[in-house]
């Protein structure tokens, strides 16, 4: 497997979405209310750090379309909102996130 493409998608940023957008599309089934704080917990924080990442690669747009997602999660303020209607924002999330890998990416390091 090419070297490049490992680093591309081994770096905390990827993950962090890959774990998020997993625990999202798991979020359509029934679970405690702790689940659902963990889970804001998780994506809000992906949310700014991949905010960041953009912000850093000057992408503003990137940016303006994480700001609602890590607002719309965070769980300091929860917004409440209907079953049904959580169950839409998180597929739209996920894929928003997972879309995200290919246009949002850290900067790779050199040793």
């Amino acid at each position: 497997m090419n070297e490049a493409l490992v680093k591309r998608f081994l770096n905390l940023s990827v993950v962090l979405r890959l774990v998020s957008a997993v625990l999202l599309i798991w979020a359509l089934s029934k679970h405690k209310y702790d689940y659902y704080t963990i889970l804001r917990w998780v994506v809000s924080a992906t949310s700014v750090y991949c905010g960041t990442i953009a912000n850093k690669m000057k992408n503003s747009i990137w940016v303006a379309m994480f700001a609602p997602v890590a607002i719309l999660f965070n769980p300091i303020i929860p917004i409440g909102l209907s079953r049904n209607t959580w169950s839409k924002i998180d597929v739209a999330c996920a894929i928003f996130l997972l879309v995200s890998i290919k246009f949002v990416n850290e900067p790779s390091v050199t040793p």
